[in-house]
């Protein structure tokens, strides 16, 4: 009998009938899903590195460009094989990297090395481990998997092939989206290392569901007259017949009738159990939140709130985004690149983030106003941003702000004076690179924030002690926010604490001075 790959352990434990300590079946990667926000959280993350650009760049060393004729660009931005287009095949990988720990994706190349195709691995049919100091994958696909049926993919394994059903793949060879790992090899699965709180929720689910099917029916005590029902079987016939009636009643039936003078007594009352049970959901939401590195889960009223939807987007990018976008940056670097462009370092592979963060209409429209002005791209390449077609002329990239005289007369030899900067264009256009007014964008938020904060708190008698408290935060803030997005933190932290040290100067006025000179001072950030 050939080894079988596909979860062994699991397999066993089903067919023992074994559970996990909550009393819930043994949980699995797959039936982990049916929690509501494990879906959510799941479906979100991998929906996200789906949908997002994942593209080859040339660079010559100055600058880099899509390169649209490498042969990773269609298998990554189009199609990866023959039945998926490159957002499934991306989404597929990632649910199994974040459910069994491990996506893995065989690389069908040509004779020359570069892809042809990117095949999805069954993550509970394929394992992974070190041989003589070779990483290997060993997978056991079944009568569907295109490895068993494609006659090119077979010869293609042939080298490595065990037996019939089994083959051992060089991780050369596979694109390995590899979760938490303890030793660097294989990463863990999530339902196996979070299966009590998994089960938890699962059983607290079921638990709901067995409520419903009992129509959530209040509880009855029913008091006779004193002297009646003595006889214990007559009280036994009474009562079964009672809780017939009730359960008919429960499920759609809206009459009932007690006789004898018995009473029917509501004695139902959210109990200590009941109300931990629903202490317990919103705890499962947030253990939750906590596995996947997620900063927000609906239904949990506790999480952080933001002042944007730009700003909750950097949140999700850096905390959990980010560290999943470079272990696809790096793999395809590793194993979608020949040993040439190795060396020569003129290619690599990164998401195109700017597609995935949103910001509103009129933030967009400032972002876009810079780039122009900047000239960081053109009036087209703007209005091709915001889904609008080309005008005659919007190539060039120019300056809108600069204001010149017309055109000299033929023959006119005066020299025309220099051009005039429009002060408020200038203050605008003070960083020169994409990254750095995004974060002027953000930072400018930030800022008044920071003075509404004030403001509120202009009355606190301890106030310095709250500067120092507050503003130290901040700077964490700016200096993680910067990371994000790519740029020095440098000069914002300086206006940070400038603004700082500007509103400490202000606090060794007299006490009935303090608010007009915060006031002032305010007015002054909120103007400049």
């Amino acid at each position: 009998m050939i080894w079988n790959l596909r979860s062994p352990a699991e397999w066993l434990m089903r067919a023992l009938g074994v559970t996990s300590g909550t009393g819930e079946p043994f949980v699995s990667s797959e039936s982990m899903l049916s929690s509501a926000a494990i879906w959510y959280a799941v479906n979100t993350i991998a929906g996200d590195v789906g949908k997002m650009p994942l593209e080859p760049r040339k660079t010559d060393g100055r600058g880099s460009s899509v390169d649209t004729a490498h042969p990773a660009y269609r298998l990554l931005r189009d199609e990866s094989n023959d039945w998926q287009t490159a957002d499934v095949f991306k989404e597929q990988l990632q649910w199994h990297a974040l459910g069994w720990g491990n996506g893995r994706a065989y690389i069908h190349r040509d004779r020359s090395g570069q892809p042809l195709e990117l095949i999805p691995l069954r993550p509970d049919a394929t394992d992974t481990l070190m041989h003589k100091g070779e990483k290997w994958h060993v997978t056991q696909p079944d009568t569907e998997d295109p490895l068993a049926f494609h006659d090119e993919l077979r010869q293609s394994l042939e080298t490595g092939r065990f037996s019939d059903s089994l083959y051992a793949i060089p991780d050369r060879d596979v694109l390995h989206i590899m979760g938490f790992s303890t030793y660097g090899v294989m990463g863990k699965s999530v339902a196996e290392v979070f299966r009590e709180i998994i089960g938890t929720d699962l059983s607290a689910q079921r638990y709901n569901k067995d409520q419903l099917n009992n129509g959530l029916a209040a509880r009855i005590m029913l008091e006779a007259p004193p002297g009646s029902m003595q006889d214990e079987e007559e009280a036994q016939l009474f009562l079964k017949s009672f809780r017939e009636s009730y359960a008919r009643k429960n499920k759609g039936e809206v009459a009932g009738m007690l006789r004898e003078g018995i009473k029917a007594v509501d004695v139902s009352r959210m109990s200590n159990v009941d109300a931990q049970f629903i202490e317990q959901r919103k705890f499962n939401r947030q253990d939750v939140m906590l596995i996947f590195g997620l900063q927000h889960i609906p239904g949990d009223n506790s999480s952080v709130s933001y002042n944007s939807l730009e700003q909750k987007q950097l949140a999700y990018l850096a905390s959990c985004l980010s560290r999943w976008l470079t272990r696809w940056e790096m793999q395809c670097d590793m194993k979608l690149r020949t040993e040439a462009e190795k060396r020569l370092g003129s290619l690599f592979y990164k998401f195109n983030r700017a597609t995935w963060l949103q910001m509103d209409a009129g933030a967009t429209a400032s972002v876009l106003t810079s780039y122009v002005a900047a000239k960081i791209m053109n009036r087209n390449e703007a209005r091709d941003k915001l889904d609008l077609n080309p005008v005659e002329g919007g190539d060039v990239f120019e300056n809108p702000h600069i204001q010149t005289n017309e055109e000299q007369p033929e023959g006119d030899t005066t020299e025309p004076p220099e051009p005039t900067e429009d002060p408020q264009a200038v203050r605008r256009v003070i960083r020169h690179t994409a990254a750095h007014i995004a974060a002027e964008v953000l930072f400018d938020r930030f800022k008044a924030t920071e003075c509404d904060r004030i403001e509120k708190a202009t009355g606190n008698k301890n106030i310095v002690d709250w500067i120092d408290r507050n503003y130290a935060t901040w700077q964490q803030t700016y200096e993680r926010q910067a990371e994000a997005i790519g740029v020095d933190a440098g000069p914002f932290v300086a206006d940070l604490l400038e603004r700082k040290q500007e509103l400490l100067t202000a606090c060794e006025c007299q006490p009935d001075q303090l608010k007009d000179q915060i006031n002032n001072l305010l007015t002054q950030w909120r103007t400049g």
